[in-house]
């Protein structure tokens, strides 16, 4: 074999490597987060486009209620949590406590119908965000 053809031999066997791990079947966001697509453009509505987008979550409502109570009125549906990063005022964000200000801007929406049920502005994370959309 010639010193050409090995090194085609050897591209194309990265090539095939690096095209493979592509084609996985694994999603990063899991297999139910596909809903939390449509989560995006409500959400970002809702912090007037302000702050850094970290990440979204599929939860339960009651889930996300154990550590963040104003969310306990939403029951045991299926949300959305969009988490972004900035300075938040009082009232900045759309369906967040008026008087509350922080760093940190969540909103909640519903995994099925796309609309936003709720939001909150927190100084810390209440769940791991990753930046996966």
């Amino acid at each position: 074999m010639t010193a050409g053809r090995v090194r085609a031999v050897a591209a194309a066997a990265v090539a095939a490597a690096l095209l493979g791990g592509c084609a996985a079947p694994r999603n990063s966001l899991g297999a139910g987060s596909t809903a939390c697509f449509k989560a995006l453009p409500p959400a970002f509505t809702a912090v007037g486009r302000q702050g850094r987008y970290l990440g979204v979550r599929q939860v339960s409502a009651a889930t996300l209620a154990k550590r963040r109570p104003e969310f306990a009125a939403l029951g045991t549906e299926t949300i959305c949590v969009v988490a972004f990063e900035g300075t938040y005022p009082p009232g900045s964000v759309k369906g967040a406590a008026p008087s509350r200000s922080g760093k940190y801007a969540l909103v909640a929406i519903d995994a099925k119908t796309g609309k936003e049920v709720g939001a909150a502005v927190v100084a810390k994370l209440p769940l791991r965000f990753v930046h996966s959309l």
